[in-house]
């Protein structure tokens, strides 16, 4: 029920800020792009456990730029691993994502903007351990608000760079061991059409 209000909630604001952003025309195009980052997987460590919660992520998406201020995009993201271990076993989780957003755009001169976006996700992890002999894997399913920050700059008409930091809210999730927030830094590249 929880999910219905948040999903129905963001087709309103899609809703709203598409119907604007058609009316006031200017730049606009799809694209595609893809990136690499740094994941940090933010959730509490248990004492007396050894973890590790950077990975290296990627992630590919698109869009649609409908002006110079507004672009829906949607995308996938995979951050990577988190490991925990003790005297005990060993236990990792590794995290992929789908997501939607909203990006509000800033332009600095004809080349270069910068950016907000707030979205959803829907994550999966993938949850392995092990303990002496006995090891067991299984899949957790969950979603959450996703938000982030950025700059582009336009090489030419149709590449642009981009760097950005994003949160997603609760998307790492490991049994009652592992239940936090992940951040991504990235540099992506994108080609318009």
């Amino acid at each position: 029920m929880k999910v219905n209000k948040q999903l129905a909630a963001l087709a309103v604001a899609l809703s709203a800020v598409s119907g604007a952003a058609v009316a006031a025309g200017n730049d606009s195009g799809a694209y595609l792009g893809g990136g690499v980052g740094y994941s940090y997987h933010a959730g509490e460590c248990p004492a007396g456990t050894d973890c590790s919660r950077s990975d290296a992520g990627f992630k590919i998406f698109g869009g649609y730029q409908f002006n110079p201020y507004v672009a829906l995009e949607a995308g996938y993201i995979d951050l990577g691993k988190a490991k925990a271990s003790n005297s005990h076993g060993e236990l990792s989780a590794a995290t992929t994502s789908f997501t939607t957003a909203v990006l509000g755009m800033v332009p600095l001169g004809t080349q270069a903007s910068l950016f907000g976006k707030l979205g959803m996700h829907w994550s999966k992890t993938k949850i392995s351990g092990s303990a002496g002999k006995l090891s067991d894997d299984y899949t957790d399913n969950h979603n959450g608000f996703l938000a982030g920050i950025g700059g582009q700059y336009n090489f030419t008409p149709n590449f642009v760079g981009r760097v950005e930091y994003e949160w997603l809210n609760k998307a790492d999730k490991a049994a009652d061991v592992w239940d936090g927030d992940v951040h991504l830094v990235s540099a992506s590249l994108i080609y318009k059409f």
